[in-house]
């Protein structure tokens, strides 16, 4: 699986742990969570239209897969709506590494100058590495 944990322009998939899980084992948002991702979308929202054009779009790796993943009617821009649903589509098919609030607080630092690529891509997996030790635990708990 991989180590990367985000969404459409950074992998989502694996087994790591999120913030809180549901029964059914899919991904349950917080509202840090719904904070974290509302910030980011501001950030890249520069002309505060409400939406993300192509040209706000351009600071993220791969904008071409953020239009594709989240433009759901195809109008060039992507809503808060259109956004949010298809991470919460996104994370209960599969549960991220980290919780939501990590990976867009750390998006939104790098958007914003505060993280350079390298020391997001080093937080990103030392959060990763402790998941799964987190992971491995709880699993060996039960088991016992």
């Amino acid at each position: 699986a991989s180590q990367a944990c985000c969404v459409g322009f950074i992998e989502m998939s694996g087994s790591g742990t999120g913030s809180v899980s549901d029964s059914s084992g899919a991904y349950a948002w917080t509202q840090e969570d719904h904070d974290e991702v509302k910030r980011f979308f501001s950030i890249l929202d520069t002309d505060n239209s409400g939406h993300i054009d192509k040209e706000e779009a351009a600071k993220l790796p791969g904008p071409g897969a953020f239009f594709r993943d989240c433009d759901a009617d195809s109008d060039g821009h992507v809503t808060w709506e259109e956004f949010t649903a298809y991470l919460k589509k996104r994370t209960s098919a599969s549960k991220p590494h980290c919780s939501i609030a990590f990976m867009f607080a750390n998006l939104s630092d790098l958007l914003e100058g505060k993280k350079d690529k390298e020391t997001l891509a080093s937080d990103f997996k030392l959060k990763y590495r402790e998941n799964r030790k987190a992971e491995v635990k709880v699993k060996k708990t039960q088991k016992d």
